[in-house]
Formats: C-alpha cells, structure tokens, sequence
C-alpha cells in the first residue's frame, strides 16, 4: 500500500522533478576577436603553449562552417606519456556549442613528433565516434616544443 501512495505522489509530479538543464558557459571575455584555424600551423599557433606542459593534455577545439573557434576545452590531462578520454567526452562540448567539427590537440612532453600507435587508434575511434553524430574530426594535431605533426598532412586520419 505504501509503495502505491509513493508512486502516485510521484505520477502527481511527472518528469517535472527530475527535469535537467543543459547551459553553455563561455569563461573569460564575452567578447573575442574571430579565430580562424583553417591549417595544421594556426593549430600550432593556437595551442603551442601546451608543449611545456610536464604531462600530456588533450584538448578539443570547436569549429563553426567557417573554421572559426566556437570554443576550445582541455578535454583530460594524463601520464607522461598518455592522456585518453571516451570519445563522449570529447564530443559533449562540440555538441552544446553547435560545432559542425573540431581538431584536437595533444602535447608529447618527451619532444617526439611521431604518433604513438595508441594516438593512431584513439584519433580513430574519435572520428568514427564523430562520424555517428555529425561532428567531424578534422585533424589531431601533436605539439611539441620542436614544432608540430598534423595526423591529416600525413595521411594517418
């Protein structure tokens, strides 16, 4: 009998009570000038300051149709040598900002510019991952302090 009174209190309510809201917040200014990351180089530019890190960051710039940034987040921070999220993860933001594609980005501390093959089958599962949602991958950029590799010039994505 408890268990019906409970219920129907419940029914009374609906989804009201267990309703969410999902909010995009912008940090820093609310005004930016336009970036436009059309080329494997601009990433670099945008996201070179990531290479002193003493661990490896992941993160995940947001593009509009005109490859302009609609916003970039630090998606996980790792090892030494490894930093993986699911690819969930990395699309939630691509998907609350209205993206039509992202690049991501990472670190290697170690100075190596060549993809490990855990970057190959990560980058992979990204894109396939984007391809179910309508949120192209279009490039996963290493950054170094010696410089950049773009898995897109080097026919690896």
């Amino acid at each position: 009998m408890e268990s019906i009174r409970r219920r129907s209190r419940l029914g009374k309510r609906g989804y009201l009570g267990y309703r969410t809201r999902v909010e995009l917040v912008r940090d820093g200014l609310d005004v930016y000038e336009p970036v436009v990351l059309a080329q494997p180089q601009a990433v670099y530019q945008f996201l070179k300051g990531i290479a002193k890190y003493d661990r490896e960051s992941l993160y995940s710039i947001m593009l509009d149709a005109q490859n302009h940034v609609v916003g970039c987040e630090e998606v996980s921070r790792g090892s030494l040598n490894t930093t993986r999220t699911p690819p969930g993860e990395i699309y939630k933001s691509a998907i609350l900002t209205n993206a039509l594609g992202i690049i991501l980005g990472h670190n290697h501390p170690s100075g190596c510019l060549e993809p490990s093959p855990e970057d190959l089958e990560f980058t992979r599962a990204v894109r396939r991952a984007g391809e179910i949602i309508g949120v192209e991958l279009y490039d996963h950029v290493i950054i170094t302090d010696r410089g950049y590799a773009s898995m897109r010039e080097r026919g690896m994505l």
